[in-house]
């Protein structure tokens, strides 16, 4: 889990570039863990996840992604950026992932802005 709090100027942010910014410091935070593995980012913004595979026209968004893309290089990390939807598990609409993968890590984070 990861838990932070914006400043509040990053609050007045669009929630895309909060994502993208959520997205850095958590991988950031366990970059060393992740050396050499491939990561499947599940998300629920399906505009995150097309920003970090494609990028962006935007540059304050493409500033972000590139961040995270810098990240992912120097550590090794294959991001693999997917949507879908989680919410509460046993609930209609949720969706539960199961299965190991070599060298995966599998990050659920429930954001909330």
């Amino acid at each position: 889990m990861a838990h932070g709090n914006w400043l509040p100027e990053e609050a007045q942010q669009s929630s895309t570039w909060r994502e993208l910014v959520a997205v850095y410091r958590v991988l950031e935070a366990i970059a060393n863990r992740l050396r050499n593995c491939r990561v499947r980012w599940f998300t629920d913004n399906q505009n995150v996840a097309r920003l970090l595979l494609v990028g962006s026209r935007k540059e304050h968004l493409q500033l972000e992604v590139l961040k995270v893309f810098g990240l992912c290089v120097s550590h090794g990390i294959h991001l693999e950026p997917l949507t879908c939807y989680m919410f509460h598990p046993g609930k209609s609409g949720s969706v539960i992932f199961n299965g190991a993968f070599p060298n995966t890590a599998v990050l659920a984070l429930r954001l909330e802005f």
